[in-house]
């Protein structure tokens, strides 16, 4: 099983990452990091981008952080952002993606409850979407999108 992660950010793009599963157990963002610039952006490119970040092969854990202001630094650098706030603001939008048996699983999220941050699956109020692997970028591309538009 391949799990990642996208976020939509207002009038920017689209920002997909890998995970990997830290030896406590818990999902960590990993190579290969890709960005698509509005401007940029075709069904596609998303497609493809969405395949890539799925093709992580492997079930070796990582090594749980030792220092997570260090760990987030380094994410937001590979992401190419400049803070976090880009990620927690109102406008973005985030999808888990999970790779099960051949079947993309996109699950729409909402912004969690101050004084949290982050994101948290609205899979209980609204349905994952559920695509075959093996469709054209474009379907997938459209999948989740689909996906990203349930976000709050």
């Amino acid at each position: 099983m391949a799990t990642a992660a996208i976020y939509k950010l207002k009038k920017k793009g689209y920002w997909l990452h890998a995970n990997k599963l830290a030896v406590s157990g818990f999902a960590l963002a990993s190579d290969p990091y890709i960005q698509i610039n509005e401007a940029d952006f075709n069904e596609n490119t998303l497609g493809e981008a969405i395949k890539s970040v799925l093709d992580v092969v492997g079930d070796e854990r990582v090594p749980d952080p030792v220092n997570w202001s260090e760990q987030s630094k380094e994410f937001l650098k590979k992401m190419g952002l400049k803070s976090q706030k880009e990620l927690d603001a109102r406008n973005t939008f985030f999808c888990d993606i999970e790779l099960k048996r051949g079947v993309v699983i996109f699950t729409p999220t909402k912004h969690a409850e101050p004084p949290d941050k982050g994101f948290v699956n609205k899979s209980k109020e609204e349905p994952t979407i559920n695509v075959p692997f093996e469709v054209s970028n474009e379907e997938l591309a459209r999948a989740c999108i689909l996906a990203l538009s349930r976000c709050e």
